[in-house]
Parts: structure tokens; sequence; C-alpha cells
């Protein structure tokens, strides 16, 4: 049955097969199976169910092959990204704390399969890329705020000269930088 306990349990068991078994020698009918599981999870209204798919959306597309698996599920799941965050979104006139407790670590897990999107898989669209510095930073998950902040550098790094940053995320980049514990405040 469809009870949120079993959802939970289901998604982050995939998210196990991800993280540590070489999913990458599965049978492809298996990993579509487990993909669109995490998916269809990703757009749960329960927040802790979208935040174990997400969670695990982002550890596949870090470890998942590049040139096999990866291209065949990338759509569907930057779609399903793309649908959490406006799930998230509705609920933005929630308090600090509920948001925090009930959807802070999501938007986080969100955010951060994005930013692998982007390092691991070089996404290139503007959009998405907008989507993730727009999202950042990384406020809840400590697990994950390390590994994105850095990909954040990487990103700045490799882009430097480019013309991809607009002023308004030029300043919040600062922000970031400025006043998230992650880099320290530099006053």
């Amino acid at each position: 049955k469809n009870y949120p306990n079993n959802l939970k349990i289901a998604a982050n068991l995939i998210d196990d097969i991800f993280e540590y078994y070489d999913f990458n020698k599965l049978n492809q009918s298996y990993i579509e199976k487990l993909i669109d599981i995490l998916v269809d999870l990703s757009k749960n209204s329960k927040a802790n169910i979208r935040q174990s798919a997400t969670y695990g959306l982002g550890i596949f597309i870090k470890l998942s092959d590049i040139n096999i698996i990866y291209p065949k599920y990338s759509q569907n799941i930057l779609l399903s990204l793309k649908s959490s965050y406006d799930l998230f979104f509705k609920n933005k006139n929630m308090s600090e704390d509920l948001m925090k407790r009930e959807d802070g670590l999501a938007l986080d897990n969100i955010t951060a399969a994005l930013g692998k999107a982007i390092a691991f898989k070089n996404l290139d669209d503007q959009n998405y890329i907008n989507l993730w510095i727009e999202n950042l930073p990384i406020k809840y998950d400590e697990t994950e705020m390390e590994e994105n902040h850095n990909i954040l550098c990487q990103y700045i790094l490799k882009n430097n000269t480019s013309n991809k940053f607009s002023q308004e995320h030029l300043n919040k980049i600062i922000k970031i930088f400025h006043f998230h514990p992650f880099f320290g405040n530099f006053n």
C-alpha cells in the first residue's frame, strides 16, 4: 500500500542500491524501474518522501555511467527535479521553522541533485543552471552542503570569463560566500 512510511522506505532502499551497489552493471530494465519509482516519489506531496527520492536521483546522477546509462534518463530526471521545486514553492508561505522541518532538507536535496548534474554530467542548460544558483546555498543538509558548494566554486572557476552569470546571480554568489557558514564570515 502507499503508506508514507512504506514509500520513504522504498526510496531509501533504492538510494542505498545506487549509493552502495555498482548499479551500472544492472539490467537496464531494472534501472529504468528504479528511476521511474524515484521520479514518481520526487513529486510526492510529503517532503520527507521527496527528500529521499531526490537524494537517490542525485546519487544516480553522480555515479551513473555518463556515456551509457545517464543520457537515457537525464531528461526525465531533470523534469522531475523541476517539478519537485514547484512543489516546494507552493508552500512558500510557511514559517521558517515549518519550512526547515518539512521542506528544507527536501529543497536541499533537489538543489544538490541539480548541482551534481552540472558538475558530474556537464549539464549546460542555462535554465537549470539558473534554477540551481537561485536555490543555493544548501542550508540544512550538511552532508550535501560541502560537495555542492565545492561544485559552485568549480563552476565559477570554469566559467569565470563567460557571460553565464547575471548581475543578480553574481550578487547572490557573493552573498553565499560572504554569509554562509560553510564559507565563513569574511568581515
